[in-house]
């Protein structure tokens, strides 16, 4: 088995030889491969990149002009060799011994996706509290927590088979700075045979107040959740995909609510119009509008977001545990 854990590299020289060393496990029963791409970083973490490319060989270093952590992940995709795939941002940390889990859990039971707890620290690493507000083990359940946008909306946090991405063409869409990777892990979601959610953290998301999530100078970065969760919809719709018409309708709602709040915040009533125009302007071209529109009316009226529907989400013939079989060692006993 051998993992490809692919490192999105922006101005990051403080926290990444942390990122990097949470990853190297030299005893790992499972092959490894480190992809760090280096998106224009115009401090030293390019050079750190390559230092760390140097001194070990299971770290390789790819080098290109900033356009963004979409592109810099697709690169990484492209360039990987493993079975299985994982992204781990340039800032964060992997617990210790978190590969060896994945690998036991994968070994025996055969996951097509896995997902996992997260908790957030700050700079001084001092552990805050658990990322993850809930969670299921079964897939119809937790595509409707990312849906309603109460589960890790990531692909951090997970470690995917190779095969969802290149079998049903999935790749980060450039140019959309919140939600890219929720549209993402719909779509992996979507695909997998099997899935499980292992209760454990092993993935620390560190709290940077630069980044571009937390920066409210940025004010059209709310569109882009918007218009991703657009994307999310049309998909389900083309994939016959069952989704629940009131964690729609919620889900919407909240991002609108957000999209006010900012526009608050901001002293601008700029903000919320350029939104609306943006995803009027996206829809048309997408048709993301009418399965969106559908949100708040009756079950009936919708095209395929029913309960019920063509094509459910359940888990494949086997479910995401084998029946009958003796789990391994929980991850205390792994520790």
């Amino acid at each position: 088995m051998k993992v490809s854990v692919i490192v999105p590299v922006y101005n990051c020289e403080d926290w990444l030889r942390q990122c990097i060393d949470s990853l190297l496990c030299e005893d790992s029963p499972c092959e490894q491969e480190i992809i760090l791409v280096d998106d224009g970083s115009t401090d030293n973490s390019g050079r750190i990149c390559d230092e760390y490319a140097s001194r070990y060989k299971s770290v390789r270093t790819i080098h290109t002009v900033n356009q963004g952590v979409s592109c810099a992940r697709n690169l990484g995709l492209e360039q990987s060799l493993g079975e299985w795939i994982m992204f781990v941002d340039g800032d964060d940390v992997l617990v210790k011994n978190a590969l060896n889990i994945l690998y036991h859990q994968i070994q025996f039971y055969k996951y097509d996706l896995m997902r996992f707890g997260m908790y957030l620290f700050k700079k001084n690493s001092k552990k805050i509290h658990p990322y993850e507000a809930s969670f299921s083990c079964e897939r119809e359940e937790y595509i409707d927590l990312v849906i309603q946008r109460k589960a890790v909306l990531g692909v951090c946090g997970g470690i995917y088979k190779r095969s969802l991405f290149f079998e049903h063409k999935i790749r980060f869409t450039p140019g959309i700075r919140i939600g890219e990777d929720w549209i993402v892990l719909f779509k992996l979601l979507c695909h997998a045979n099997s899935f499980y959610y292992y209760n454990a953290e092993l993935y620390g998301y560190r709290m940077n107040q630069n980044s571009v999530t937390r920066n409210r100078k940025i004010c059209s970065v709310r569109a882009d959740a918007l218009i991703a969760f657009n994307i999310i919809l049309d998909y389900a719709r083309q994939q016959q995909i069952t989704v629940n018409p009131k964690s729609i309708y919620k889900a919407k709602s909240d991002l609108r609510r957000n999209v006010m709040k900012e526009a608050i915040l901001n002293k601008s009533k700029s903000i919320y119009e350029e939104t609306e125009k943006v995803l009027a302007q996206y829809a048309d071209q997408s048709g993301a509008a009418e399965f969106a529109d559908h949100a708040g009316r009756p079950a009936a009226h919708l095209p395929v977001a029913v309960y019920g529907g063509t094509r459910p989400v359940g888990d494949g013939p086997a479910g995401h545990r084998r029946r009958g079989a003796k789990p391994p060692a929980d991850h205390r006993q792994i520790l």
